[in-house]
């Protein structure tokens, strides 16, 4: 019983002393024989069958078998070109008499399904060690430096930092080690860019006539169709609004929460969807005042995604930022706007924005430089080109004129008076004169007559 189990032991020793070598699946191998390197009479056996024999004058003789049409010598070594996953196993160099093992352990690495991945999609990410019976541990390295210690990594879902080089370490139970890598790509989720208060449709992009469908809103379920067409709504605001047409979802009366991640799972197969809100407005409404303070802004509604805005004003310039100060309004400011929003991904969206600019009215100015000195802004141009004081001394002289108009015709009125009363008088006194000489020639002539 002793002896059983010596023998055992020494039996299972033998492999995990042997020479270990790797080997990637498509790609070449080289077996060092170890024994000779100028040999006068080589074999190569796999699983203690010959692969090819090799005469004292290097004549090479091959068998039929599929490994055998794939290898080759270079001088004691074996060379196995496009490996397949069944070449792994244990290959014997027997040189001159002599015997020395070697195990071949095959590395296979592959990310499912194949190509570049889609961002939001499910994928999967495998490291497969092809070996006889024997034991190996695998580990993944991220592109970031950390480590998984399984031989499989499953996205579910797939990241954009997901992409990258992975390396596959594989360790055999003797410690020999063996280090691949593998490259991908991730295509960023598709981005769909909606207008607050307006409707969008999600496109699924998995299957047009889904036998199940399911829509999800940062991973809450928002409806489910099965198959009799039934929907099934949650109780949540955007499912109320929310509806199918085929696999596509649609929703109304966009709200600024809406934005985010959207995921369509159709038949055990998911997509992943990102939905970015726009609001343009402009404050304080859609007819501004000429001179008055306004703003114009373009906000973008996303859940943690990077990008740029420009707003594209009446003229045809740009302006790189998602606010413009319009300080003081001008009348040119008015007319269509246009916002443009560009994801990280190079998705684009332009939604536009009008507006009027009313005229400013007219207002009283007050000069800085004498605070008594108050000018007047006419409301209406000017005749003839005069100002206002001009026309105002002209009035003035006119009542002055005018005055002195009047003054003179009173004046003279009193003149003309006094005279016609001078007048009056003077007949008044030579009356009273004739009539006293009257009385002396009478009062001669009675003198006269008495003397008789």
């Amino acid at each position: 019983m002793k002896i059983v189990v010596f023998l055992g032991l020494v039996l299972t020793a033998l492999p995990a002393a042997a020479e270990v070598s790797f080997g990637r699946v498509d790609q070449r191998v080289t077996l060092e024989c170890g024994i000779s390197t100028n040999p006068t009479n080589m074999e190569w056996f796999y699983n203690e069958e010959r692969v090819l024999r090799v005469d004292r004058k290097g004549l090479i003789n091959r068998a039929q078998s599929n490994i055998a049409q794939r290898s080759n010598t270079r001088g004691s070594t074996l060379e196995i070109s496009n490996l397949k996953k069944e070449d792994a196993g244990k290959f014997t160099c027997r040189a001159d008499g002599e015997s020395e093992e070697q195990w071949l352990y095959l590395v296979s690495v592959v990310v499912t399904p194949s190509g570049v991945l889609q961002e939001g999609s499910d994928a999967s990410l495998q490291c497969e060690v092809h070996s006889l019976n024997q034991r190996t541990t695998v580990k993944w390295q991220r592109p970031d430096g950390s480590i998984i210690n399984n031989k499989t990594v499953d996205f579910k879902p797939v990241r954009n930092s997901h992409g990258g080089t992975w390396t596959c370490g594989v360790t055999a139970e003797g410690g020999e080690s063996f280090t691949t890598y593998l490259t991908f790509t991730v295509k960023p989720a598709k981005v769909f860019f909606g207008r607050v208060d307006q409707r969008v449709t999600l496109e699924c992009g998995i299957s047009t006539n889904p036998t199940n469908l399911e829509w999800l809103y940062n991973e809450q379920r928002v409806l489910k169709v099965i198959r009799n067409g039934l929907i099934t709504k949650a109780q949540s605001n955007i499912a109320r609004r929310s509806n199918t047409r085929g696999s596509n979802l649609e929703i109304n009366n966009l709200k600024k929460e809406d934005a985010g991640k959207f995921t369509c799972r159709v038949d055990g197969k998911s997509r992943e969807h990102w939905l970015y809100l726009v609001s343009v407005v402009v404050t304080p409404s859609r007819v501004l005042q000429e001179g008055s303070d306004a703003s114009l802004q373009c906000e973008v509604h996303s859940l943690y995604q990077r990008t740029t805005v420009k707003w594209q004003r009446p003229d045809g310039f740009f302006t790189n930022n998602k606010t413009v100060d319009l300080k003081p309004v001008k009348t040119s400011h008015g007319g269509t706007w246009t916002c443009e929003v560009t994801a990280a991904g190079g998705e684009s969206f332009t939604t536009s924005l009008t507006f009027t600019v009313k005229p400013s009215a007219p207002a009283t100015t007050k000069s800085s430089m004498n605070p008594t000195d108050i000018r007047l802004q006419s409301c209406f141009p000017l005749p003839l080109g005069l100002h206002w004081w001009i026309w105002v001394a002209l009035g003035a002289s006119y009542l002055v004129l005018s005055l002195l108009i009047i003054s003179v015709v009173l004046m003279y009125q009193r003149v003309r008076r006094r005279k016609k009363i001078q007048s009056q008088n003077g007949r008044c006194t030579q009356r009273v004169e004739y009539s006293l000489e009257e009385l002396s020639v009478l009062r001669n002539q009675a003198t006269n007559t008495g003397s008789c």
